[in-house]
């Protein structure tokens, strides 16, 4: 039998690590441990993602346990794979380089389920819900807000006022925006609602409670109120919700594209909600 040739550098066996993890183990001979490290990273990932999304305090703290947990074994997972690996010439390296991509999409699909049936992880992209869900700024330099969603939360039980929930937006043309947008919950079926700046009237009374809207409405913690919208596109308020009709604002009032643009959101295009920040580590906290 021909002699296994081994790359003398073991840092390609890293290089390899990074691309797919477990690789360098797979490919220094020890295939089932290259599978077992493979599937334990992977296992992780998803036991902090669905950790992170239920709510309660002791599993915010478990979550950022686990992202040590998950950083420590990403960090031994890199030490250990500093190992010769078996030459693969430049045809093996072509197939390489095409398997991991090719691996990667056969695997998205479990992960995609997985986000929308039971716990996702997005980065925070515009201002619309700011002070409560940050995006990346450069003066002063932070990074965006990361939230753990919970989609499994809704599967018996209906949105309450002040959740902060991710729901499907409809397009002019009747399409349906790709990314799901996140709002808070402000109006519930039945309920007429308006708006009597800074505060949201719901039938004829101000909305107080929970306390997050108080603080909106009175400017506190960096919230600037309720108003309406500079814009010709604006529903007529007041309106009266329908039995499965929500009406959903973002906290950044100013700048927010909401339910007083595109009207009330039906129940069955409300996905998850959202359950807390989980990066930056500064910013690590349970949606209020």
């Amino acid at each position: 039998m021909e002699e296994q040739k081994f790359y003398r550098y073991k840092w390609i066996g890293v290089l390899c690590a990074i691309m797919l993890p477990g690789s360098a183990h797979f490919l220094a001979g020890r295939k089932m441990l290259g599978i077992f490290l493979f599937c334990g990273f992977m296992s992780l990932n998803l036991l902090r993602r669905f950790i992170a999304s239920i709510p309660g305090e002791p599993f915010g703290v478990l979550a950022v346990f686990l992202l040590f947990v998950l950083v420590v074994y990403v960090t031994l997972l890199l030490v250990f794979s500093w190992r010769p690996i078996r030459r693969l010439g430049y045809r093996g390296w072509i197939l390489f380089v095409l398997f991991v991509p090719i691996f990667n999409h056969c695997i998205h699909p479990m992960i995609e389920f997985f986000t929308q049936n039971v716990a996702g992880f997005n980065r925070v992209a515009g201002s619309t819900m700011s002070p409560t869900l940050c995006p990346s700024t450069k003066s002063p330099p932070r990074f965006a807000d990361v939230i753990a969603s919970n989609s499994w939360i809704y599967y018996r039980n209906n949105p309450k006022r002040g959740d902060i929930v991710k729901f499907r937006v409809y397009k002019e043309d009747g399409k349906a925006d790709p990314l799901l947008w996140a709002k808070r919950v402000v109006g519930l079926p039945g309920e007429t609602i308006d708006i009597a700046p800074p505060y949201v009237l719901i039938n004829g009374k101000r909305l107080i409670e929970p306390d997050i809207f108080r603080k909106i409405s009175e400017s506190l913690d960096g919230f600037n109120g309720y108003r309406f919208v500079n814009s010709n596109n604006r529903i007529d308020l007041p309106i009266t919700l329908g039995d499965d009709e929500y009406f959903l604002l973002g906290d950044n009032s100013e700048k927010s594209v909401d339910s007083r643009t595109f009207g009330s959101v039906k129940r069955h295009d409300i996905k998850s909600k959202v359950i807390r920040i989980v990066f930056p580590l500064s910013r690590i906290k349970e949606i209020e």
